[in-house]
């Protein structure tokens, strides 16, 4: 597969098939959430619902709604609905049949997802995946960890990334992103005028594999990227 890099995100030039199908997997493995689309029957227009993402085992995440949700009501009608995750431009589309599945926990419904067919969106062109490349690919684990330390550290260590900020000479703001790429630590802050970009150089971190080593990044940036990992 041939990429660009932008943002901090792989942007897809040209792929063969299991590139695809091993995106579509590590995309499905790092989300949290995603959007489905249900219908009451198979000619009727497909509602959007925000959903959950848990255990993504074999790339057969479970899908959690609420129970008094429209959604269940009509996954229970018709059980064949479309999940969709986004990163950046980057679409993965899985059309299954999703049964409910036991669960303790009150007030929610879960269902597993049978898949039947997938395809990856990239700026908006259509790349259909394989359903036997898809189930024979793998996710690729350090991007997973990456990407939900990330998410972790967006969500809930705003406060160190203010000092981080402060600590790299520049003005103190909210950090309103923050990736990772070849060049460093990228965040957005938002201060007095308006929006910046701050990239702090890794220090002593060769490019490439180093990126998903996030034991050695946390030590080097004094960041906590390792207080949460991932379970695929």
């Amino acid at each position: 597969m041939t990429t660009t890099r932008s943002g901090g995100r792989d942007r897809v030039v040209r792929a063969d098939a299991a590139d695809l199908a091993g995106m579509a997997r590590t995309m499905l493995a790092a989300a949290d959430h995603g959007t489905l689309w249900t219908q009451d029957c198979r000619q009727s227009r497909p509602q959007p619902t925000l959903v959950h993402l848990e255990e993504p085992a074999a790339g057969r995440p479970l899908v959690v709604l609420e129970a008094s949700s429209p959604a269940v009501a009509r996954l229970r009608r018709w059980p064949v609905a479309r999940l969709a995750v986004a990163d950046g431009a980057t679409v993965v589309e899985v059309v299954a049949t999703l049964r409910p599945v036991c669960s303790e926990r009150e007030r929610v419904a879960v269902f597993r997802p049978t898949v039947l067919s997938v395809a990856v969106r990239v700026d908006g062109r259509r790349h259909p995946v394989g359903i036997d490349d898809y189930r024979a690919a793998g996710p690729d684990l350090g991007r997973v960890r990456t990407t939900v330390a990330l998410r972790h550290l967006r969500r809930h260590h705003g406060a160190e990334l203010a000092a981080y900020v402060v600590r790299h000479g520049a003005v103190a703001g909210l950090v309103a992103d923050v990736d990772l790429d070849g060049a460093g630590v990228v965040l957005r802050v938002l201060g007095p005028h308006g929006v910046t970009t701050l990239t702090v150089p890794h220090p002593e971190v060769e490019v490439g594999d180093a990126l998903h080593d996030l034991d050695r990044l946390a030590v080097a940036h004094a960041l906590p990227l390792t207080c949460v990992d991932a379970h695929v």
